[in-house]
């Protein structure tokens, strides 16, 4: 916490956010190494509001942004909060400076995430056979999840693909375009029930949308 404050103190005073060593690494570059996720979230949110630099490469981890060191850190098989801050804040997928590692080009996410991968698999992996398959399906889950977001073309895009799937079915529900679930099934929760009713104001449904991006 005394930590936290100082950060605070230092930038309200106008400590420069993108600080960095002679090889270009900034605090964001350092931020993966942290083992406590709340710290490490709450340290890149602040440096990120204070203007840091999300594309900055450094030479020391090898021409790196600072979202590209998160996806070579070790734990890549489990998305981190600070995975999904960097592309909340618009951190691009593309990593051109990135160097080539045993001449495996990973100038990308869905690269540098493959990668990850094709280790996983091969013969060097010095992982215990029985934690491989485990590790193997979330790093999949990365590379579904960076390949979506390319797609989507930018996270922004991504996290409202589903929300404006909903305001789909809700004009074509007013429209009489789709139906609703016959008899026999589970029935559809009173709260969904209310919020597809065409006599619900555009602006209700909007705000609950707004707040469903802000909370999911």
């Amino acid at each position: 916490r005394d930590r936290l404050e100082l950060i605070r103190f230092l930038l309200s005073r106008g400590a420069d956010p993108n600080s960095a060593t002679v090889d270009g690494t900034t605090a964001l570059h350092i931020l993966p190494d942290e083992s406590r996720s709340a710290y490490q979230l709450t340290v890149a949110r602040l440096l990120i509001d204070a203007g840091a630099n999300l594309e900055a490469p450094s030479e020391y981890f090898h021409g790196m942004t600072p979202l590209a060191r998160v996806l070579d850190h070790w734990n890549v098989a489990q998305p981190s909060d600070l995975f999904t801050l960097l592309l909340s804040r618009g951190a691009s997928l593309d990593f051109p400076t990135v160097q080539e590692d045993r001449g495996v080009t990973r100038n990308s996410a869905e690269a540098m995430v493959q990668s990850k991968l094709d280790w996983l698999t091969s013969p060097d992996c010095g992982l215990r056979q029985d934690a491989r398959p485990g590790s193997i399906a979330m790093v999949k889950e990365t590379l579904r999840l960076v390949t979506a977001v390319r797609a989507a073309g930018s996270w922004k895009r991504y996290v409202r693909t589903p929300h404006i799937k909903l305001v789909v079915l809700r004009s074509l529900l007013a429209r009489g375009r789709a139906r609703r679930r016959p008899l026999w099934d589970q029935p559809t929760p009173h709260a969904l029930v209310r919020l597809f009713d065409p006599s619900l104001p555009n602006g209700v449904f909007w705000h609950v949308l707004s707040y469903w991006r802000e909370t999911g």
